[in-house]
């Protein structure tokens, strides 16, 4: 598995690599419901994180197999 992090203006970008079997190119990405098999309730459970901090998740099948969820979440403003 791999992590990539990099800041841009106000944001923060990520993209997670997974090197497993990755998920059936032509299923739906369900993220509304803990429990579909599709997501995985990790998968779930991040997207519910990223979206309550402002955020976007989504993921991709990567090149040579598994899978590649990109996020990004707002900077916070420095608190004077």
């Amino acid at each position: 598995m791999d992590l990539n992090l990099e800041t841009e203006a106000d944001e923060l970008r990520g993209v997670v690599r997974d090197y497993g079997p990755g998920f059936d190119p032509d299923a739906p990405i369900v993220f509304g419901s803990l429990f579909k098999e599709v997501a995985g309730i990790g998968l779930a459970l991040a997207h519910a994180t990223v979206e309550r901090l402002g955020g976007e998740l989504s993921r991709r099948t990567a090149n040579g197999g598994g899978i590649a969820v990109s996020f990004s979440l707002p900077l916070l403003s420095s608190v004077p």
